[in-house]
């Protein structure tokens, strides 16, 4: 049995049953139970989500419904919802024969079979993450000033969009919301992501690292490091479209790496759904116009430069 928690609020509804998709066409012979932890999702968002994996007769949507009040002291951001700190009740709301569960962001694709990835072995950890390419303790920020103490230390900084949690273990060592809570009291104005860098911050020592170039592989870092879809498609077990543009908007990087989101999201019974929706909120974007605009700026800004040093040489 393969345990899997996402969560999620309506507005990624048809997102979520991406995900679904990808882990049910890439894991056909397990049996996964998904807990979908929600504070507004009806009766028929959850029919919904079944519909996609029906075809998957092993595969079990289990809603588990939140009180939204429970986080409502805790920060929001754009770019980070209450919904993220859901992750930090999975002790407090598991059922009892749960054990370990793995934990996905929604804007993740599993890629391939990862039966042998949820029986890994801890190793006296008690989570199981990847390693954060985004964080540079060279560079100063918020985030690195939290942990700076911790750095000399061998402190390696994960991300929280992935997490194979020894649910057991954090059970026995007491690892509870309202323990979570309290000590977030103490960082929270320090802190940039917030659950996640509660759980760097608690965890640091409890995380076993796996390679980040297979599982958790940021798409956005690999496009940047050369690597592309073909390799992506072959290689990477578990990708993440991590960051403020998706697959789904029309902030769109343009990197290859995208149509391995779409290629899943066309198995889904939503494919033309969500064409539209990104076609439509194309026409209503001036992304493009204002990224077009910028360029111009900056070839006229760079002509200008070169001008001048064109007078500069001519003199001498």
């Amino acid at each position: 049995m393969i345990n899997i928690a996402i969560a999620l609020n309506k507005n990624l509804l048809l997102q979520s049953c991406v995900l679904l998709a990808s882990i049910a066409v890439n894991n056909p012979d397990e049996a996964v139970r998904v807990y979908v932890l929600h504070s507004e999702l009806t009766d028929e968002d959850i029919e919904l989500m079944q519909k996609t994996i029906d075809d998957y007769y092993s595969y079990q949507i289990i809603p588990v419904f939140l009180e939204r009040n429970l986080f409502s002291d805790l920060p929001e951001k754009s770019y980070w919802s209450l919904e993220a700190y859901y992750r930090l009740m999975l002790t407090d709301i598991l059922p009892d024969d749960v054990s370990r569960i793995l934990y996905l962001d929604i804007d993740i694709i599993v890629n391939k079979n990862i039966s042998n990835f949820y029986a890994s072995d801890f190793k006296g950890s008690l989570l199981i993450s990847s390693e954060d390419p985004i964080f540079d303790p060279s560079k100063q920020s918020p985030v690195v000033t939290l942990f700076e103490d911790k750095i000399d230390d061998g402190f390696k900084y994960f991300c929280s969009g992935m997490i194979l949690y020894d649910i057991a273990g954090l059970r026995q060592k007491n690892y509870t919301f309202k323990k979570y809570i309290k000590v977030f009291s103490d960082i929270s104005d320090k802190v940039e992501c917030p659950d996640q860098d509660l759980l760097n911050y608690i965890h640091w020592r409890d995380v076993k690292l796996v390679d980040n170039s297979k599982y958790g592989v940021f798409a956005k870092t690999a496009h940047l490091a050369g690597r592309t879809y073909s390799d992506l498609k072959e290689n990477a077990a578990i990708i993440h479209y991590a960051g403020p543009n998706k697959p789904w908007t029309v902030n769109l990087t343009s990197y290859d790496i995208e149509k391995i989101w779409w290629e899943y999201a066309k198995i889904t019974p939503f494919y033309y759904q969500l064409l539209e929706q990104v076609f439509y909120n194309h026409l209503d974007s001036s992304f493009t116009e204002d990224f077009i605009r910028k360029l111009n700026d900056e070839n006229n800004e760079l002509k200008n430069i070169i001008f001048k040093m064109n007078e500069v040489f001519s003199v001498c």
